[in-house]
């Protein structure tokens, strides 16, 4: 729902097996609770984008999720809260025992907490949440500091994290990343990864060692990705199965020649054509168990480009040269990697 209302949310009481429900750019406050859908036992996922609650307090928006007890999938991205982001987590987690995905944009403030706080914030027990069921995290508009260093013992069973930062760090105003890199530590807490997305944030070279070698899927957009970068990848990945990569401000170009001798193993790549030769391009039938290639950007020749690739592998590879339709209840702020 899009340009949402209280008007709007009152048309969803008609729609009695409702398992989905996406929120969007609310007009005015909102007040989401369990008499908002007619059996909130049902619903599963839950998208909230640039919604405004009656009051901006966490315990507010705590409440209204904590209503539909069987959430398996919750999005809450710029919501207008204002207090500690691992706050939120902790929460969250405390009382949606099934949830498996979480979505959280950053609160932009340095956090005060140098480890995961103990206590439930909500007033429950004390010590930290278990997650059990939590199996992927994604972080919006992330700065470094803005969870703790140990955030994720909170969900040491994560199997996907996405982290879209703010800026890179050629972004930054003084054009020097910080000495600290938390995201180092984040990946060396997470043995059970096996998805990985980054969206530009500090220098590759800060934390590629401690990509956990169980990551079969990764994703980098960033910018400054150099072939000493990609080496090392490939050294922590070795059985990488899914790359997408997206370096700027400088591309892959002749370097695209190399992914089939760094990861042999691929069956899915995204990448772009930009400035690659085509000798270099068509390099990429060496990738004998490749079975789906997506160019990121568009080009007149592209087809033709395909075509040449796809005879080369004797057709078992698709090539697909214009994006892949969206699903409409994603949420837009992700979709730069989806």
């Amino acid at each position: 729902m899009d340009q949402s209302s209280q008007k709007s949310l009152a048309c969803l009481r008609d729609f009695r097996h409702l398992t989905r429900l996406a929120v969007r750019s609310s007009c005015s406050s909102l007040l989401l609770d369990a008499s908002t859908v007619s059996e909130p036992g049902r619903l599963t996922h839950l998208s909230m984008c640039d919604v405004t609650f009656p009051t901006a307090a966490l315990g507010s928006v705590v409440s209204a999720v904590s209503r539909f007890s069987n959430l398996t999938s919750l999005v809450c991205h710029h919501m207008g809260v204002f207090e500690e982001t691992i706050l939120m987590v902790h929460s969250i987690l405390g009382c949606l025992p099934k949830l498996k995905h979480l979505s959280l944009s950053v609160v932009h403030k340095l956090c005060t907490f140098h480890n995961v706080p103990g206590p439930d914030p909500a007033g429950g027990a004390q010590g930290p949440v278990e997650a059990p069921a939590l199996s992927s995290l994604e972080l919006i508009d992330c700065m470094d500091h803005s969870l703790p260093e140990d955030a994720m013992k909170l969900m040491p069973g994560l199997k996907s994290l996405a982290v879209f930062y703010r800026h890179s760090h050629q972004e930054l105003p003084d054009r020097r990343p910080s000495p600290v890199c938390h995201l180092r530590t984040w990946l060396s807490d997470l043995p059970q990864l096996s998805t990985l997305a980054i969206v530009k944030g500090p220098p590759v070279n800060k934390y590629v060692a401690s990509i956990p070698p169980t990551v079969t899927s990764l994703t980098l957009c960033v910018s400054g990705l150099s072939s000493k970068d990609m080496t090392a990848m490939a050294a922590r990945v070795p059985d990488l199965l899914h790359l997408h990569v997206d370096p700027w401000p400088s591309r892959l170009g002749a370097h695209t020649a190399r992914i089939p001798l760094l990861f042999p193993k691929l069956r899915r790549l995204k990448l772009r054509h930009e400035r690659v030769p085509e000798n270099k391009f068509l390099a990429l039938h060496l990738l004998r168990d490749l079975r789906y290639l997506e160019i990121l950007d568009s080009r007149p020749h592209l087809p033709e480009l395909a075509g040449k690739l796809q005879a080369l592998t004797n057709y078992r590879l698709e090539v697909k040269t214009s994006p892949c339709p969206r699903d409409v209840l994603s949420c837009s702020c992700v979709c730069q990697v989806y």
